[in-house]
């Protein structure tokens, strides 16, 4: 019994407190109903209430937790004040969207004379810093620009000769969408590059109309057989189709070319190309030679012959010589 007395007089502290407080709570209510009536003033409900509130006293440790709360709330509202921001924000509603449109924004064409001017000013700084005398300066030769095509060249004939890629790259074209229908399937027969290089003879930078007021001129010369062979069929469709063929068996050679290629930078739009066109006065010769029928076989047709030669001269010009020419975008 003696060792039970401690753990009964604990176990009744919390009785006690509890009729402590209600003594307190119902003579608090009791002085409030028996008192004069209320006046409504923050004063007497102060002094009333502390009347009845127990004495008390801080001590050190609840000062230290208080200053440690208080520079915990001073810290993360500075943090919150340097660092964030408010997540809906005017600036996120108005100001935001301006800095992303400059992207999306067309650029503007300039006028035509801000261009000119523009393009005059180009024309002039590339001829002072590069200390070109567009005027008064002769052809150079290119020797090295020659060298250099030449190695270039001797690869594809290489590959040529090894692999068949560029041959069937070939036959997918001739047997493409610009076949016409009396045509029959073609198959390549042969097919070289030659042996000899292309010449660069001589090259030159001279005054023109064009944007920048000057192009290229390159002197070239080949002396070559590049060479495609081909068989097909002229088929005949009337009265109905496919009631006879023609076999025909051809090969063509490009044996000379001498003339002068144009290479001029055109920057007049927003997409710069490389127009490149060949002047007048050029020669291109033309070697074929043809083998028509299948029992009886007639070679080498001097009006066949030449009818093709026209048509590969026409075909030739319309493509590059000036004034027609070919753009090549950068």
């Amino acid at each position: 019994m003696e060792a039970g007395a401690p753990t009964l007089a604990l176990a009744t502290v919390p009785t006690l407190l509890s009729f402590e407080f209600i003594q307190t709570t119902t003579s608090f209510a009791e002085s409030a109903t028996s008192a004069t009536p209320v006046h409504f003033e923050s004063a007497s409900w102060l002094s009333l209430l502390l009347q009845h509130l127990p004495s008390w006293q801080p001590t050190f440790m609840h000062g230290f937790i208080l200053g440690q709360v208080s520079m915990l709330i001073l810290l993360f509202m500075a943090i919150k004040y340097i660092l964030f921001e408010e997540p809906f924000s005017k600036r996120d509603v108005a100001g935001d969207e301006a800095p992303f449109m400059i992207f999306s924004r067309k650029p503007k064409e300039q006028p035509p004379s801000d261009l000119a001017e523009e393009l005059a000013k180009m024309h002039k700084e590339i001829l002072a810093r590069t200390g070109y005398d567009l005027l008064n300066r002769g052809p150079e030769t290119c020797d090295w620009l020659t060298v250099f095509l030449a190695q270039i060249i001797a690869k594809f004939r290489t590959d040529a000769e090894r692999h068949d890629r560029l041959v069937r790259v070939i036959s997918e074209a001739l047997n493409g969408e610009l076949r016409p229908s009396i045509i029959d399937n073609i198959r390549i027969t042969q097919f070289s590059l030659g042996s000899d290089f292309l010449r660069i003879v001589s090259a030159r930078m001279v005054p023109s109309s064009g944007s920048l007021g000057m192009r290229t001129e390159l002197d070239l010369a080949l002396h070559d057989e590049i060479t495609l062979g081909f068989d097909t069929r002229v088929l005949v469709n009337w009265p109905r189709t496919t009631v006879a063929a023609l076999p025909v068996s051809m090969v063509v050679s490009l044996v000379k070319f001498v003339g002068t290629v144009v290479v001029e930078f055109d920057c007049d739009s927003l997409e710069p190309a490389l127009r490149i066109s060949i002047l007048p006065d050029y020669v291109l010769e033309f070697d074929v030679q043809t083998l028509i029928g299948s029992k009886a076989k007639v070679q080498n047709l001097p009006m066949l012959t030449s009818v093709i030669i026209r048509k590969l001269e026409a075909a030739f010009a319309k493509e590059l010589v000036k004034p027609n020419e070919k753009h090549i975008k950068i």
